[in-house]
């Protein structure tokens, strides 16, 4: 007896968006107040295999994400003013709500209901705490490569359906 599982799944927790370009080049967002914070972020996504769009706004996060495949995003919670804050969690839930990318978000540390919501959205990532340096590297190493396959996979599945 062959059984079918069909699988669903919400906008939230859609897959990443793994059409890569002719360059196969996978771009990041990295959205961050504190200039210094957006370029070390920046930093680590390239050295991780990115190609980085940086932002220091949710406005130009948002048009950047819709003008570009793009298939990951580092958010920075950290350095945020209230203001900023209320932005950029806009910007995550459109962006986790309107995209298939994975979201790596900084948040601040001793926050429980932030990461909760974070997670709710169903982010892909979620550090309590600022992060840099060779760990954050590690991440983004990890995300190109789970990107990579799933874009392998979907390659295999295609496939097969014809």
């Amino acid at each position: 007896m062959h059984t079918t599982t069909q699988i669903t799944t919400t906008p939230a927790l859609a897959r990443p968006q793994t059409t890569l370009c002719a360059t196969d080049a996978l771009n990041c967002l990295v959205v961050a107040a504190e200039t210094g914070r957006r370029e070390n972020l920046g930093f680590a996504a390239r050295e991780g295999g990115w190609h980085v769009t940086l932002c220091e706004d949710s406005a130009t996060a948002i048009t950047q994400a819709s003008h570009a495949l793009t298939q990951m995003a580092i958010v920075d919670l950290t350095g945020a003013t209230e203001n900023q804050l209320t932005t950029f969690r806009f910007m995550v839930e459109h962006l986790a709500c309107g995209s298939r990318m994975l979201l790596l978000i900084c948040g601040k540390l001793d926050d429980p209901k932030e990461e909760i919501w974070a997670r709710h959205l169903g982010v892909w990532m979620y550090l309590p705490g600022a992060i840099d340096g060779s760990d954050l590297v590690g991440l983004c190493s990890a995300a190109r490569e789970a990107v990579e396959r799933l874009n392998t996979v979907d390659r295999q599945r295609s496939k097969k359906k014809f």
